[in-house]
């Protein structure tokens, strides 16, 4: 089985998780620059057989779109262009950040550490969480 990578999408930065090959665990991967997100991805690829991507989507309370959730829906349709084999689909990821914050303070994460790079990683666990129905 391959994994599958959980993705929390920002202009600046983006979040990123992924499983275990037989999906049991959800692990942290990295942070890196939004503007780095295609070479990294392409990168990564090459070294990982991963054959699900599920990024976050960001909605208004009432549902409508956002900024992001448009520049998320793009990014998803350039990558089923160049990668077709790739299932990829999207998790509504309301309230992640503040659970993330939470799970890190629980974890005993030092204040110091709970930087915006660690909760982009746990919102972008959350989400892949959620997805695949890990409670």
């Amino acid at each position: 089985m391959a994994r599958a990578l959980g993705i929390d999408f920002g202009f600046k930065r983006t979040g990123l998780a992924v499983t275990d090959p037989l999906r049991i665990c959800v692990n942290r991967l990295e942070t890196i620059p939004t503007e780095t997100f295609d070479q990294f991805l392409e990168d990564y690829l090459k070294r990982e057989e991963v054959d699900l991507i599920v990024f976050g989507e960001p909605l208004h309370r009432d549902g409508t779109a956002t900024a992001v959730s448009m520049e998320v829906h793009e990014k998803a349709k350039k990558l089923k262009i160049k990668y077709p084999s790739l299932k990829i689909d999207f998790q509504d990821e309301e309230g992640t950040s503040r659970k993330a914050v939470r799970m890190l303070i629980d974890k005993g994460t030092p204040k110091s550490k709970r930087n915006k790079t660690s909760i982009d990683q746990m919102s972008a666990v959350l989400i892949l969480q959620e997805y695949l129905k890990h409670y």
